[in-house]
Order: structure tokens, then sequence, then C-alpha cells
């Protein structure tokens, strides 16, 4: 009590296991070890064994160093996206800091995959915690095609345009004068709707320059994603799936084999609507499929239906004191209006 100093550490049952695990909460951090010590005029303590969660990570070290509130160094430390307490895979800190919410620095350190070390080792590292999105450049992967030549993809900028909405934008080149353009942007407004919209182009070159063989291709992706959340507006409903593709774009960007091998697409697009107060609800639809082999595209628009439950008619407000056969007739509505087109892109 005179040094404000606690030191925690778990109790040896009869058969030699520990039981009653320390466990130090701070704030909204939580840290479990097998032993630990602290001052609470310092800030300052000394953890052995401790594993913590960072984000959507976990850190685990040998001996950490609590030297503020904020900041920790590890010593044979550990940090995996593996939940189990010994992780299946992990990269393997020789030494690291700790900025709380902020990023974590660590010395040379390389990958372990079921307790065996993977021969990629790396100087030093550099894994940033923030919780709030960050605009920057994104850097390009090497590409070694076949037909396109040797490239560059993925390369661009993200900007996070604030908490509601961001935009994504990367270009792919090639030596054999293939590029690409992606942009994605998603949206989320809480309790009213979220969803996200992609269109990518590619324009493919195949074939010598010099020659007239030379052959150019153009092909795009529109993908879009929009629902609604059940809170905004209780008696109506609007969902949207989009996934068009004109082209070989899949085959050309894609490397699934399972999205390679796929020959048919289909979107979607519904409402629904009930009229309050009365027995009336109606949908609207539209469904399209693609068979990408053929650019057969059958197309089922508008689909569209406007119901009416059963209703009553000579039934009175007030119960009777007897039944009478006519007040049990009701009448009932249904109808459908279905148009659809088969063609091609």
């Amino acid at each position: 009590m005179d040094k404000k100093e606690l030191q925690a550490v778990g109790i040896k049952d009869t058969l030699g296991r520990i039981k009653g695990e320390p466990v130090f909460l701070d704030q909204d951090k939580e840290y479990f070890a097998r032993k630990m010590r602290y001052n609470f005029d310092t800030k300052k303590g000394i953890i052995y064994d401790v594993r913590t969660q960072e984000q959507d990570g976990y850190l685990h070290g040998s001996i950490v160093k609590i030297h503020n509130e904020n900041e920790m160094h590890i010593y044979k430390g550990k940090y995996t996206t593996c939940d189990h307490p010994h992780p299946h895979y992990y990269i393997d800190l020789s030494k690291a800091k700790l900025k709380a919410k902020d990023k974590i620095i660590a010395g040379p350190f390389h990958f372990v995959i079921a307790d065996i070390p993977v021969p990629i080792y790396a100087p030093f590292g550099f894994f940033p915690l923030s919780k709030t999105n960050t605009s920057g450049i994104k850097f390009p992967t090497y590409k070694d095609e076949l037909e396109l030549g040797f490239g560059f993809a993925g390369a661009g900028y993200y900007w996070s345009i604030n908490d509601y909405v961001d935009l994504d934008l990367t270009g792919d080149i090639y030596t054999k004068g293939s590029w690409g353009i992606h942009a994605t942007s998603r949206f989320k407004l809480r309790y009213k709707f979220d969803g996200s919209i992609s269109i990518n182009y590619f324009h493919k070159k195949t074939g010598e320059r010099q020659l007239v063989s030379t052959q150019i291709e153009n092909t795009y992706n529109i993908l879009a994603t929009y629902s609604q959340d059940p809170k905004a507006r209780p008696n109506s409903n609007i969902s949207a799936n989009i996934n068009y593709v004109y082209g070989d774009y899949k085959k050309l960007n894609t490397s699934d084999i399972n999205e390679f091998v796929n020959t048919t697409t289909s979107s979607s697009i519904s409402y629904q609507k009930t009229f309050s107060g009365t027995p009336f609800r109606m949908s609207a639809n539209m469904n399209m499929t693609q068979n990408l082999s053929d650019s057969v595209t059958n197309l089922r628009f508008p689909v569209m239906s406007l119901n009416m439950s059963n209703v009553f008619p000579f039934k009175p407000k007030k119960k009777p004191a007897k039944d009478v056969w006519y007040q049990k007739i009701s009448v009932s509505f249904t109808s459908q209006l279905s148009n659809s087109v088969q063609t091609h892109d």
C-alpha cells in the first residue's frame, strides 16, 4: 500500500496447474497474463506472458513493460489475427513497441505457421492500429501474364471521404499495351441504408504491335449492392444486387477458379410496400441473368403484383349476438404483371 504497487499471480492446484490467471483492466483494454506487477502512481508495470487484443489482431508478449497508459515495450512477442491462446499462425517479433490505438513498431521479425518458421524475414515492421479511416496511396502488385506481358496492378489511391462514404481508385498497366481502371465506393448510414458500387473497365490488347493480328477488346463489369435497414421504413423495403459483365472481364481479372469457370451472372432489384391501414400490398422486381459463354441475356422486367388480403365486407364492426351466414363471406384480390425479354448484349 505504501508503494501503491500491486502484484498478481495465479495459484497452483493439487495437480500443479495454475488457476486464477490474472486479468488487468485498463479503461477499455483487457490483459491476460501469467504474472504482473503494476504501480498505480507511476502507471508503470511489467507483465509476463501477456496476451491482449489490438483492433482486429491479437498481441502476445513474453515480457511486457508498461511505461504509461499509451506506451509499452514488448520482448519476444507475437502478432496475429488468430484468436486461439496458442495461435496457429503469427508474426514472430523479437522486440516491439506498442502505442495504444495508434501503431505497433517492431524490430526484426519473421512469419510462423503451425509452429514452423517460414523463411520470410524483415528488418522492421509497422502495423497501424487506428480506428479511423485513413486516406493514402495504394502500392501495386507485380504481374506476369502470358498474353498481357509484365505489369503492375492495384496502384492508386484510397480516399476516406467521411464517416459515411469512401472511394477506392486503382489502375493496372501492362507492357503489351493493356490497361485497366477500377473505382469502388462504399456507403453506409446507420439505421438507414448501406451498399456499394464498383465500376471496372479493362482495355485488353494482345498480339505484337507491328502485326495486323493485334486484337483489342474493351470489357467492363458493374457491381452494386443496396440494402435498407428495417428501422428506416417499416412499411416498405428496397434492395438491389447488381452484377453486370460485358465481354471477358471475369476471365481477364480473376484468380479465383470458381469465378473463372462460372459462365452465368445474375442481378436483381426488388421493392415491397404495405399500405398502412389497408389490406393492400404491392411488389415490383427486376431479375436478369447473363450467359457469358454465348452473351445471351434473360431479363424479367417489370414483374409487379398487387394483392389484397381477405376482407369481410358484411361483417359488422361490433360482434353481433348471433353470427349470420353472409357475415362470413370474404373477398380477396391478386394481380400480376410480368414482362420478359431474351436478347444478346
